[in-house]
C-alpha cells in the first residue's frame, strides 16, 4: 500500500510537472512566466530537502505523508475550480507549483524513511529496486500524460492530479500508523522510537535546544561522509549529475540540427527511463547483490560505463546510438541508485533517516539547475561538438580525483601507523638479558 500511494502520488506530480508550464503559455503567451512557474515548482525541492528531513525525524512519517498529500490535491482542486468558474489568475498557478514541490518534497523524504520500517532488512534491495522502477515508469507515462491530457482541456491535468492524490490519500489511509511508529509489537531498538526528542520546557526550548536544532541540519552530511562507499557515491552521483544535465540540453540541440522529428526526440530523452526500469525490474526480480561486500567497487565500473558512454554520444553523429548511450546511462545510475538506498537504509541510525535522505537529495540533486545554466552558455559559446567532449573529460577527471585521494588518504594512514610503531618500539621496556 505504501508503495501503490506512492506511485500514485509520483504519477501525478509528474503529470502537473508538465502541463503546468504549458498552462502558463496558453494563458499569458510569456515565456517569462513560464520561467516562473517552472522555478516555482522547482526552488522548494532546492530550498526544503535538508529541513523536510530534520522535521521528517522528528515528525510522525505516516502523518507527514498524510498532510503533505493532501494539500497537494486540494491544491489542485482549487485550479481546476478557480479554471471552471472563470476566475483564474496566473498567480494561482505559481502558488500551485509552490505548493506542490514543497509537498512533494516533504513526502518523498517521509515515503523513503519509512520504508526500512515496512520492509525486513532481506527485502530492503528488492524494495529499493521496486522504488527506482516506479520513479522511472512515472517519468516515462507522467510527462507524456501531462501533454496528452493538456490538449483534452487545460484543467484536466489537475483534475487527475486531484483523482491520483485521492488515491494516494486512501491508499495511506490505509495504512496503519503504528507500522510506521514501530509499535506494530515487534521487537525494536531504542534508535526505532517514534518519540526521541527532548522534551520543550513551558518557557521555550533552551539554548542548549536552539543549538541542538541547528545543528542536526548538518549531521546528514557528517554521517554520509564517515563512511567511503557513501562518502564517494556522493561526490560521484553529485558531479555527474551536473553534467548529464548539459548531456540533456546537448542532445536537444544535436537532435535538432540532425532533423529529428519532436517525437523522436521525446523518445531520445526518455531513453534514460527505459535503462532505468529495466535494471529496477532484473534487480528486483533476481534479487542479487553481487556487490554486497566491496560496494565501492560499483561505484568504480559506473564511472567507467559512464565514461564509455558519453564517449560514444560524442563520437557518433547517430541518432540510434545515442538512444542506446543515453538509455546505458540511465541503465548504470538506476543500479547505483539501488544500492546506494539500500546501503544507506541499512546502515541509518532510525533517528537519522530523514536527514540523511534529505542531504543526499539536496546535494545530489541541488546542482541540477546549475548544470542547465552551465549547459546552455558553454554550448552558446564553444559549441556543441566541444561540449559534448568535454563531458567525458570531466568525468575522466571526477574517477581520477576520488582514486587520488583514497591513494593519497591509505598512504596518510600508513605513514601515521610507521610512527605509531616506532613511538610504540622507543617507549617498550627493554628486555632483560
Amino acid at each position: 500500500m505504501l508503495w501503490t500511494g506512492s506511485a500514485a502520488s509520483l504519477l501525478g506530480a509528474m503529470s502537473v510537472t508538465t502541463a503546468a508550464p504549458l498552462l502558463a503559455f496558453t494563458l499569458t503567451r510569456s515565456p517569462a512566466f513560464v520561467s516562473w512557474v517552472v522555478a516555482a515548482g522547482t526552488v522548494p525541492g532546492l530550498l526544503l530537502h535538508v529541513p523536510a528531513g530534520m522535521l521528517v525525524d522528528r515528525l510522525d512519517h505516516w502523518r507527514t505523508m498524510l498532510v503533505s498529500q493532501t494539500v497537494r490535491t486540494l491544491m489542485s482542486v482549487v485550479v481546476v475550480a478557480t479554471l471552471a468558474a472563470g476566475v483564474f489568475r496566473p498567480s494561482v498557478l505559481v502558488l500551485a507549483a509552490l505548493v506542490s514541490g514543497a509537498c512533494t518534497t516533504f513526502y518523498n523524504v517521509a515515503e523513503v524513511t519509512a520504508v526500512p520500517r515496512v520492509v525486513p532488512a532481506e527485502r530492503l534491495q528488492t524494495a529499493m529496486a521496486q522504488n527506482e522502477g516506479r520513479a522511472n515508469g512515472a517519468m516515462l507515462l507522467g510527462r507524456p500524460l501531462g501533454g496528452v491530457l493538456h490538449a483534452v482541456g487545460t484543467a484536466v491535468p489537475y483534475a487527475a492530479d486531484a483523482i491520483f492524490g485521492l488515491a494516494s490519500m486512501v491508499a495511506i489511509l490505509t495504512l496503519r500508523s503504528a507500522w510506521l511508529r514501530g509499535r506494530t509489537g515487534h521487537s525494536h531498538s531504542t534508535a526505532e522510537r517514534w518519540v526521541h526528542t527532548p522534551a520543550v520546557s513551558a518557557d521555550g526550548p533552551t539554548d542548549r535546544q536552539r543549538r541542538s536544532l541547528t545543528a542536526e541540519m548538518f549531521e546528514g552530511l557528517k554521517w554520509l561522509w564517515q563512511y567511503r562507499f557513501l562518502r564517494t557515491t556522493l561526490i560521484a552521483c553529485t558531479a555527474t549529475n551536473l553534467l548529464f544535465q548539459i548531456v540533456t540540453l546537448l542532445l536537444v540541440v544535436r537532435a535538432r540540427e540532425a532533423g529529428l522529428p519532436l517525437a523522436g526526440v521525446g523518445v531520445l530523452l526518455a531513453a534514460p527511463g527505459l535503462g532505468g526500469s529495466f535494471v529496477s525490474g532484473y534487480v528486483a526480480v533476481t534479487h542479487r547483490r553481487r556487490y554486497g561486500r566491496r560496494p565501492i567497487r560499483l561505484v568504480r565500473l559506473c564511472m567507467g560505463a559512464w565514461l564509455g558512454m558519453t564517449v560514444l554520444l560524442a563520437a557518433v553523429p547517430w541518432a540510434g546510438a545515442w538512444m542506446v548511450a543515453w538509455g546505458g546511462v540511465g541503465f548504470v545510475g538506476a543500479r547505483l541508485n539501488i544500492a546506494l538506498s539500500t546501503y544507506q537504509a541499512s546502515r541509518t541510525p532510525a533517528d537519522l533517516r530523514g536527514r540523511v535522505a534529505g542531504t543526499n537529495r539536496f546535494v545530489t540533486l541541488g546542482v541540477a539547475p546549475i548544470g542547465t545554466m552551465v549547459g546552455g552558455v558553454a554550448i552558446t559559446t564553444v559549441g556543441a561538438p566541444a561540449v559534448a567532449w568535454a563531458v567525458p573529460a570531466a568525468i575522466a577527471a571526477t574517477g581520477v580525483l576520488l582514486w587520488t585521494a583514497r591513494r593519497a588518504r591509505l598512504l596518510r594512514l600508513r605513514r601515521r601507523l610507521r610512527r605509531r610503531l616506532r613511538r610504540d618500539a622507543v617507549r617498550a621496556p627493554m628486555a632483560p638479558a
